[in-house]
């Protein structure tokens, strides 16, 4: 998940890869994914594109960390768009079903965004929209916090010092306190039972619920620890996550109906967004309508009514000689009769499936140190299969540790506390308050860090004899 981790392919492997899975032939998608791609934008976006230029399908697989600030959006997924990428997914291990809930309806609404802007430019891969009855919002669901890391090159703010647990979105300052109350400076739609977080004036995580809401004032079992001026942030939105829980989010495939008279019969022609036809003609006897603008209306209204089908009328044209009387339960039935041929229809050109057959397709390297992570036996038999003959285990099941280095990130410390001797020359040397070597500390092991100003790049170093 860094920038310059081990076992990162280059262009040129990428394009082996490629030029192996073309010459197999039965090979129909190239996904990227890792780790998180998204820190190898570049990479990424080149690499699509060399997907496509070859006729793949390509997708990736991220864990949505990128485009979370939604004004670096556009930035980052246009270029995939533009590099002809055809599947966006979101990993959702060990993420709560709000999160998944939450995060994906964002990206797609973004992606949606992208191709309205682009009209003819881009084509859905899927069929249907997603149609959400809950807006998104990527602040009201687990994060700790927001950053476009490196995407505008490197700056300040990508990391937090002050914790690592969800602070959510920041509500703001409290104002005046009172006897189990405090008021705050913004008129923020507090609701009852959110969970709201402060730092304390010794810079410790506090947390308090809200029992009650009126307006700026807001009602809690205990001040203990506010203090005025303290910054509120809202980590445990209660309505927003109940409106995500009874959730019934659906995807519907738009269709165009036509409803017309044919001698002496009625004729109902269907065609959906991909241009898929269902066509039925329906014997009816022929009742002239009394009121002709409602015999209208009449049609109109039960010909919309998809229910809990897949589809969801986008126009409906109406051709007669004369408005007809045709009872609501007649038009019922005509629509459910149509709706069920042009899913027949549909099924007709449903995607074929392929059988997997394992290859030999050498892999770029005939070596695989720890950091390769082959840490099961069929991990290590999928490598020898592609021709890696020398594997070492990966770093966990290693009964002794040498020095070995865990991680090379572009994510400085030096940097970031103000003292890097490259980019913050004279200013770096008077804030420099710690000596080398720094060291990560969590709990009993302790963890070196080591510097490669040439590069910018951080190692992060284990070291056995620091965590005995």
């Amino acid at each position: 998940c860094s920038p310059y981790s081990g076992g990162t392919f280059t262009i040129k492997q990428i394009s082996q890869i490629l030029n192996e899975s073309k010459r197999i032939g039965t090979v129909e998608w190239i996904y990227y994914e890792g780790g998180e791609p998204f820190l190898y934008h570049p990479l990424l976006v080149e690499g699509i594109r060399r997907a496509r230029g070859m006729d793949f399908k390509v997708g990736v697989v991220t864990n949505a960390y990128g485009a979370q600030a939604e004004e670096d959006a556009e930035l980052w997924l246009s270029p995939l768009a533009e590099a002809g990428v055809s599947s966006f997914k979101i990993e959702g291990r060990l993420k709560e079903i709000d999160y998944v809930k939450n995060v994906a309806a964002w990206y797609r609404q973004e992606l949606d965004k992208i191709l309205d802007e682009q009209q003819g430019k881009y084509r859905k891969a899927s069929s249907g929209k997603v149609i959400y009855d809950f807006k998104p919002d990527p602040a009201n669901s687990f994060n700790r916090g927001m950053t476009n890391y490196f995407l505008h090159g490197r700056h300040l703010g990508i990391s937090n010092f002050d914790s690592p647990k969800s602070l959510g979105k920041q509500i703001g300052k409290v104002k005046t306190i009172g006897r189990n109350f405090f008021e705050i400076d913004e008129a923020n739609l507090l609701n009852n039972n959110d969970g709201l977080v402060f730092f304390s004036k010794n810079r410790e995580l506090e947390g308090i619920k809200v029992n009650r809401a009126e307006g700026r004032k807001v009602f809690v079992r205990s001040t203990k620890g506010l203090f005025p001026g303290a910054l509120l942030f809202r980590n445990y939105n209660h309505e927003f996550l109940k409106q995500l829980n009874n959730s019934r989010t659906t995807r519907k495939i738009s269709f165009n109906l036509k409803f017309k008279e044919v001698n002496e019969e009625f004729c109902l022609l269907a065609t959906d967004e991909d241009g898929n036809k269902a066509k039925k003609v329906f014997s009816l006897e022929k009742v002239p309508a009394d009121n002709a603008e409602r015999a209208r209306t009449t049609i109109e209204k039960q010909m919309a009514k998809t229910g809990q089908s897949d589809f969801t009328l986008n126009q409906l044209t109406v051709e007669v000689s004369r408005a007809w009387f045709l009872p609501a339960g007649q038009l019922n039935e005509m629509r459910r009769d149509i709706i069920l041929l042009l899913e027949k229809e549909r099924e007709k050109f449903h995607r074929d499936s392929f059988q997997y057959l394992p290859n030999d397709v050498p892999y770029p390297s005939t070596k695989a140190d720890y950091t390769f992570n082959i840490s099961n036996r069929l991990a290590e038999k999928f490598y020898i299969r592609h021709g890696v003959n020398e594997i070492e285990k990966a770093f966990e099941l290693q009964a002794v540790h040498q020095e070995q280095i865990l991680m090379t990130t572009k994510h400085c410390l030096k940097y970031a506390l103000g003292f890097c001797p490259k980019t913050q020359g004279e200013k770096a040397k008077q804030n420099k308050p710690f000596a080398e070597p720094l060291y990560l500390k969590d709990g009993n092991r302790k963890f070196r860090l080591s510097f490669d100003c040439q590069r910018c790049a951080m190692r992060i170093i284990w070291d056995e004899h620091l965590s005995l």
